[in-house]
């Protein structure tokens, strides 16, 4: 399963290492989530919770919480 490519107006942030990043995609497996951030270089893996991979801006929508 993957959601990815939020509608416009629709933003999720998720809080890690002291900063809020924008989540661009969400996976259940790798190899979902490994080809997203081949394709979208300005992404990164951010969090693992349960079967999910959130996957975030690198650096654009970053906030300091």
């Amino acid at each position: 399963m993957k959601h990815a490519s939020l509608p416009d107006g629709e933003l999720l942030w998720i809080h890690s290492i002291g900063k809020r990043f924008q989540v661009r995609c969400i996976t259940t497996e790798v190899d979902e989530a490994n080809d997203f951030m081949e394709r979208h270089p300005d992404t990164a893996l951010i969090a693992c919770y349960g079967p999910f991979n959130i996957i975030a801006n690198v650096y654009e929508g970053v906030r300091t919480s």
